[in-house]
């Protein structure tokens, strides 16, 4: 796990070399292990170095044997030793035992078609001296991040926006509709940054630079096709998940430093740690975190599974009494970042890597597996759908009588919309009747009829599947990636932790979207299958608790202890006067105070775009 950074100049120049160790040092705190450089003429990339595997060997930027190829690298590519093995028969000769240099002789035999050949977590750039490209490729589920910018000057890229704008030299300009897209759905999504001109490469996808300043794509290399299986028989499907996901952990385990697992008593962190007790040869390293509210505390729980599967077990409980954690994150997360998980995520990643140097999390289980109550409640919603039409519709109107900020006109619209309008209701923090309130007048007038729902609507409308199906390819491409996964991403890195997903396996995922809805949603509940498979290997208490996610008790924070500072902060900023409606805002903090409203998620929001406002602008 690293931080890469770049430039490939279009004009006549050389690359700064202070400049490229500069913002490649920015990023330490993802490679605090070990810098490298690559300059040459007009090309330069930077490299910081956490070292995992190959500890001796495995020092970038790493080079072919001739010199002509060289690549930086963030990442880890699990299949490596497979492709050692294939790519030896061919003739190619390894000189170490890292996984990065498999990634120099794929693209040595397979040229850009390489990125179909690596299976793991990654964003890398590979110059090839001889051609005058540069190919920049980021993972098929997005787990590790990549910017760029480019125009005609110069070809920028980074794992970190601060990198970005450090190498361009540049402040940035904010993107209104990124803006907008943020206060809708607490994240900036991608390909979209906050700055203009500066985009995230998106999932799956790479792109080709070429010397004389053209550029090939971004092209699409992968993508979750959602074909369930109805065929598809319980017991079948079970055997053939459970042998995935066991060798997937198995994959994810290859570490030549200490690793750990995160366990929160869920059932996707439970079944991970049980699967990865399963494999080890020696009792794993298990972490976990709580909090002092009875509601919010899932200490209870991993306990359970922690003496289930006898793993060393270490657990805190985090005391967020005050914003400085808060602030230091907005500064380090480089855009507006609303999810205030973010806080708990970071402090069990800063409890993790007083121990250890590598984690296994069980994120993306409710994603691939149909865990979310949104689903539930949208796919069996047909009582709704029998409510004709125009009546819906007629509903949905007269809830404009209703104010803007009103719980009503909030649940009439998850109640009475088509199916895309309730999910899109129920994903969205600033509903897009409310921007028109909480924007100033002079962003209303910049934006004229930006639609934010179009975001999530190209990915909704993408393939005529199951109601389900379509939900959870939706939240793949969008939620998962733009929020949790940014999350742990920014909060393992800012600790100098890496952190794999095994759910996220590319392998599992295209599983997962093989089952039929009654695999996902059936008697076992939300997750059917899953919860079935990890039945047999954690207590039962664990999966008959309610499902809770990995949260704060945010509105009653800003309800009380928290109110007032973030209250001064929001009426006093400039901010909320050049891109805020300096009253509307007021309005939210009045409802939320008195309990008449339920705004802690979008005052949350407004407060920490004020803050990365102040911190970052």
């Amino acid at each position: 796990m690293c931080g890469i950074c770049g430039i490939v100049r279009f004009e006549p120049g050389d690359v700064c070399a202070a400049s490229l160790m500069e913002s490649t040092d920015v990023m330490q705190h993802r490679g605090p292990d070990g810098r490298g450089f690559y300059i040459e003429g007009s090309v330069g990339l930077g490299h910081r170095r956490l070292s995992i595997i190959d500890l001796a060997g495995g020092a970038q930027p790493m080079y072919n044997q001739d010199g002509s190829i060289c690549v930086v690298f963030n990442g880890e590519i699990y299949n490596f030793l497979e492709l050692k093995r294939q790519l030896s028969l061919l003739g190619h000769r390894f000189r170490t035992a890292s996984d990065t240099e498999s990634i120099i002789h794929s693209y040595e035999q397979y040229a850009s078609e390489c990125v179909k050949k690596l299976y793991g977590m990654f964003a890398f750039a590979l110059w090839d001296k001889p051609r005058k490209q540069l190919l920049v490729a980021r993972d098929r589920l997005g787990i590790k991040p990549l910017y760029y910018t480019c125009d005609r000057k110069r070809f920028i890229f980074g794992s970190e926006l601060k990198s970005v704008m450090m190498l361009a030299g540049e402040r940035g300009e904010i993107d209104l509709a990124a803006l907008v897209d943020y206060l809708s759905y607490g994240y900036v999504p991608a390909p979209k940054s906050i700055y203009r001109n500066v985009f995230k490469l998106e999932t799956g996808h790479f792109l080709v630079v070429n010397a004389d300043g053209t550029v090939e794509g971004p092209r699409r290399y992968w993508d979750v096709v959602p074909q369930p299986d109805e065929s598809m028989k319980e017991e079948d499907a079970l055997e053939e998940l459970d042998a995935l996901v066991k060798d997937c952990v198995r994959q994810h385990m290859i570490s030549d430093v200490p690793l750990g697992v995160f366990l929160s008593g869920g059932v996707d962190s439970s079944g991970v740690a049980a699967y990865a007790a399963e494999v080890a040869d020696s009792p794993i390293n298990t972490f976990s975190i709580g909090f002092r509210e009875e509601p919010y505390n899932e200490l209870p729980f991993a306990r359970i599974v922690a003496e289930h599967i006898g793993s060393h077990h270490q657990e805190k409980i985090v005391e967020l009494d005050s914003l400085s954690i808060f602030e230091y994150l907005v500064h380090q997360y480089d855009e507006p970042f609303a999810d205030s998980s973010a806080l708990p995520t970071y402090c069990v990643c800063r409890e993790a890597s007083r121990h250890v140097k590598v984690c296994l999390s069980g994120d993306g289980g409710d994603e691939v597996f149909g865990g979310y109550d949104r689903y539930r409640w949208i796919v069996n919603g047909d009582w709704i759908e029998r409510i004709p039409r125009p009546l819906r519709r007629l509903g949905l109107s007269t809830l404009h009588c209703f104010p803007v900020t009103g719980q009503v006109r909030i649940n009439g619209a998850r109640y009475l919309g088509e199916s895309f309008e309730r999910y899109a209701s129920r994903m969205m923090c600033f509903h897009p009747w409310m921007l028109s309130e909480v924007l100033s007048k002079q962003a209303r007038r910049e934006l004229r009829d930006y639609d934010p729902s179009c975001y999530l609507r190209r990915f909704y409308e993408a393939y005529e599947v199951d109601r389900l199906t379509t939900l959870q390819y939706v939240d793949l491409n969008t939620y998962l990636t733009d929020d949790i996964l940014t999350k742990v991403d920014r909060a393992s890195m800012l600790n100098s932790l890496e952190v794999r997903v095994p759910l996220l396996d590319h392998r599992v995922v295209e599983f997962g979207m093989k089952l039929p809805t009654r695999l996902k949603l059936g008697k076992a509940g939300l997750k059917h299958l899953w919860r079935k498979l990890v039945a047999r290997r954690v207590p039962r208490a664990v999966l008959e608790r309610e499902k809770s996610g990995f949260a704060i008790p945010l509105s009653d924070w800003v309800r009380g202890s928290l109110h007032q500072v973030i209250r001064e902060k929001l009426l006093e900023s400039s901010s909320v006067e050049n891109l805020l409606n300096r009253k509307f805002v007021e309005r939210l903090l009045d409802e939320h105070k008195r309990g008449t409203g339920n705004h802690g998620w979008r005052i949350w929001t407004l407060f920490v775009l004020v803050q990365w406002s102040q911190t970052c602008q």
